[in-house]
């Protein structure tokens, strides 16, 4: 059987910003928050069956979901929660390095889950499977 679980750990990854700062990443999203992102986003359905896309949710929600904590701090040097609105809050350019450090992230753990699944793919299928009875 193997230790293959199919439940995502709550596993995190801190990533570095520019001036110092860092971001920490969920490892991976459950698929129930992947189809929370797909809701705020394609959330508006028509009559005639169509969706209209939530452009003011394009890459906030994700980032709502993904991230945990980062190094943000307030005039008063009070830590920044990271939630959807104080995302929002981000400047166009800035945002823009968040979304790459995400990318990166994302791109990082694709390889994990790629090696990962390679390896399972690896074992013999023959020790999977029941003797016949024959």
């Amino acid at each position: 059987m193997g230790n293959w679980s199919p439940f995502v750990k709550p596993e995190v990854n801190t990533v570095s910003l520019p001036h110092g700062h860092w971001v920490t990443f969920k490892k991976r999203l459950t698929v129930l928050e992947k189809r929370e992102i797909q809701d705020q986003l394609y959330g508006v359905h028509k009559a005639d069956g169509s969706v209209k896309p939530n452009y003011k949710m394009l890459g906030i929600g994700e980032m709502a979901m993904y991230v945990v904590d980062w190094s943000f701090r307030d005039e008063a040097g009070a830590p920044i929660k990271p939630t959807l609105e104080s995302i929002g809050d981000w400047g166009e350019t800035d945002f823009e390095i968040l979304e790459k450090a995400l990318d990166t992230h994302k791109e990082a753990m694709k390889a994990e889950d790629d090696a990962r699944k390679n390896a399972r793919d690896g074992e013999s299928e023959s020790s999977k499977t029941s003797p016949s009875v024959a």
